[in-house]
Order: structure tokens, then C-alpha cells, then sequence
């Protein structure tokens, strides 16, 4: 073999395998990752109804404020970082009126800007605050990130902050579902690994949200399937052998504000 003769096949079979990953990811990009989605039409269609509240302008006053009065036990208001250029936090009071502030960092990328909604995740009583945030990542990167705000019984806030391949329309986002009817929240998520789509259901009851293992509604979870050039839904029961398709549980990231007035670290690379 001449010298470097192995060293270029290496490297045809590099820019192959790339071109080949990009094609898949365009594909995936392109159906949405809906056309991975092991669940029904009819279950998917289960939204759960939001209330808009805001899209975030481009352009705000340094002392502009937002007051979302229905969310909390008193009401939260959506203000300027101070002395943090484009940095936003939320603030608020709980039952016993003390104050609490949440840095939620920036809210306007290259993918468009925050998007504003409320609702009764839980249903205990207490609105709860929906934060969608576009990423302007390529390829297989996760398209969007959450901020939830949901309230204890006290008041007081947890933030879930998941990343994942969520989209959202001006009246509300498609990965928050209500499969039992009753207005207590889902959130589906799609992560792979292993050559796999692995569609995970979180549900939240008392402000906190618990990965859902086993039978929901009509499928049971976490669900499977391959991650191949075309999209299919069909549910796989048994990965082929030395596969072990796992993701992490996105709820143990979930951090509820029990003492002090700040949480620190939200929407924080």
C-alpha cells in the first residue's frame, strides 16, 4: 500500500459517515421529531391549554417591567438584571409576604425570543408560569429550552429548566399535553441515544415534576424507537442486541426555593 493511501480512505470514511449524520439530522430537523413519535395522532393532540401572556420585543426600555398578576399567590413581575446588560429575573412574594427574585438570565437569541404563558400545571390552586426559549444550535441540537415556574402551597418557586426538541406556536407549545383530561400536565420529551429516539413522560403534582415510568394513557414508558435515514413511529420493544438506549431523568435538575429569597443559576450555560 502506498504511504498515505490508508490514512485518505480514513478520511473518505469520515466525511461519509459526517454527510451521512447530517442527512439524518436534516431529516429529523424536518419532520419536526414527530415523525419519530412512537404515541398516537390523537393522544399528541391533547394539548394543554395555555393563556399567552408575552413575547418578549426586541427592543425594551431599561426600566421596562411586565407584572403577570393571576401567576403565584400575589402575582410575579418580569425586570431588568440590574447592572446585567439584556439579563431579565423574576420576582414575587409568597403566603407569609416574603419576597423571593429568580435570575432567569438572557431571553432573546438568535432563535426569537422568549415566549410567555400561564396555567394551572398542577392543578393545586396556584397559576403556574411557562417560559419557552428557542436555541440556535445546528443540527442534532436540542431546538428549545423550558423555564417553568411552579408554586408550593407556601409560594414559594421551583424552576425546571429541561432542553430538549420542543416547539411552540403564538397560542401555546406542543409538548405540554393533558392525556387524562383532567388539566394535570405532561411534558414529552425526545432524547436519543444509541442509535434510538427515547420518548420520555414527566408529569408534575404539587409543584414537582416526577419522571413517569410504565403504562400512560396508551403507551408505556419510556418508549423506543429507531433512529434511521427516514422517519418511523413504529414502537420498538427490545433494542437489538448491545444496544442499551438510556437518557438522564431531566426532573432531578428541578430546584424548589426553600429558604433565602434568591435562586441563583437559571438559564446559566
Amino acid at each position: 500500500m502506498l504511504p498515505g493511501k490508508g490514512c485518505k480512505k480514513d478520511v473518505k470514511i469520515i466525511v461519509w459517515s459526517g454527510l451521512l449524520f447530517f442527512c439524518i439530522a436534516a431529516r429529523a430537523l424536518a419532520t419536526g421529531f414527530v415523525g419519530y413519535l412512537p404515541m398516537s395522532d390523537g393522544e399528541y393532540a391533547q394539548k394543554r391549554a395555555l393563556k399567552p401572556l408575552l413575547t418578549l420585543p426586541y427592543s425594551v426600555s431599561p426600566d421596562q417591567t411586565w407584572h403577570f398578576r393571576q401567576v403565584g399567590v400575589s402575582g410575579v413581575t418580569l425586570l431588568p438584571e440590574p447592572k446585567k446588560d439584556n439579563e431579565w429575573r423574576i420576582s414575587g412574594k409568597d403566603r407569609a409576604g416574603n419576597s423571593w427574585v429568580v435570575p432567569v438570565g438572557m431571553l432573546i437569541n438568535l432563535a426569537g425570543n422568549a415566549q410567555f404563558y400561564r396555567a394551572d400545571l398542577d392543578r393545586n390552586g396556584i397559576q403556574d408560569l411557562v417560559i419557552w426559549l428557542g436555541n440556535p444550535g445546528l443540527g442534532l441540537a436540542p431546538s428549545a429550552q423550558y423555564i417553568i415556574f411552579t408554586f408550593l402551597k407556601n409560594g414559594r418557586p421551583c424552576v425546571f429548566e429541561p432542553w430538549g426538541f420542543y416547539t411552540a406556536t403564538d397560542t401555546g407549545v406542543d409538548d405540554l399535553l393533558d392525556l387524562q383530561g383532567n388539566g394535570r400536565t405532561q411534558l414529552l420529551d425526545m432524547q436519543f441515544d444509541s442509535g434510538y429516539w427515547i420518548t420520555n413522560l414527566y408529569q408534575v403534582k404539587d409543584a414537582r415534576w416526577q419522571r413517569v415510568h410504565g403504562w400512560f394513557g396508551r403507551l408505556s414508558y419510556p418508549a423506543l424507537t429507531r433512529f434511521n435515514h427516514y422517519p418511523g413511529r413504529k414502537l420498538i420493544i427490545k433494542p437489538i442486541a448491545g444496544r442499551n438506549p438510556q437518557t438522564d431523568d431531566l426532573s432531578l435538575t428541578q430546584r424548589c426555593l426553600i429558604r433565602g429569597n434568591v435562586l441563583p443559576g437559571v438559564n446559566q450555560d
